[in-house]
């Protein structure tokens, strides 16, 4: 495989050294969607299905609206006294989420550099994990089709919380046996940033060329990177 080879500078630092931002690091948390994979979710559909279920259960859209997908689910289940209940539409909502996130997986493709990156981390030593708000089957597909082989995958349903909720990192930091500090969260979304500071890990927001300059602006992540190989190009010159 050829080693990716590039010069890309970073786009903007919050106050660290790049050095010394990567040099005690240990592991390196990744989002999948839109991060590391590139797919054709239909995102739009997912939460219409949400909200239709927040309504049938007699939660207001005005009360749901301006929760994302998966706070839909949690706002859902915390109206329910029954656990059984709670526990069946949870299931309900999850298999439902996964029938909307298998329509286009075949068009499921890399970002460009991702397996590389991932590859060349893996065999400088650094743990890589997944965290990812999709299934696992879904996180699953994605990986076979793409070539992507981290240490570690964590999906909605492997935790309680899923992003923005720290449970999600802290899970893959407490499997992994390393401290916040020595592990970095990698994502293009707020929530990956959100959840990486609750974690205490640092962070780093792929800026996607469809997103607007400010779009990190008001999460402050660590570093913003516009290209995956900017990461490992920059992990290399502090590592010597």
């Amino acid at each position: 495989m050829q080693s990716i080879d590039v010069d890309l500078p970073l786009l903007r630092t919050y106050n660290v050294s790049v050095n010394d931002f990567f040099s005690d690091i240990r592991a390196i948390l990744f989002d999948m969607d839109g991060t590391l994979v590139e797919t054709k979710i239909d995102f739009a559909h997912m939460k219409r299905e949400m909200l239709a279920l927040a309504s049938k259960h007699g939660i207001p859209e005005r009360e749901a609206a301006e929760l994302d997908i998966l706070g839909i689910v949690d706002l859902i289940l915390s109206k329910q006294e029954d656990a059984e209940e709670a526990r069946q539409i949870r299931e309900y909502a999850f298999r439902k989420l996964e029938e909307i996130e298998l329509e286009n997986i075949e068009e499921a493709r890399e970002v460009p550099g991702a397996s590389e990156v991932v590859s060349v981390l893996r065999e400088k030593g650094i743990k890589i994990a997944i965290v990812t708000r999709n299934s696992r089957r879904v996180g699953y597909l994605s990986l076979e089709k793409t070539g992507i082989v981290p240490d570690l995958f964590l999906s909605r349903d492997d935790v309680r919380n899923a992003k923005p909720h720290p449970d999600h990192v802290q899970a893959a930091l407490i499997s992994f046996g390393v401290e916040p500090s020595q592990a970095i969260m990698v994502g293009d979304h707020w929530m990956d940033i959100q959840a990486g500071k609750a974690a205490g890990t640092k962070t780093i927001g792929f800026l996607r060329v469809d997103r607007p300059e400010d779009f990190f602006e008001r999460y402050s992540p660590d570093l913003i990177i516009r290209d995956l190989r900017e990461l490992l190009q920059h992990f290399r010159r502090s590592h010597g």
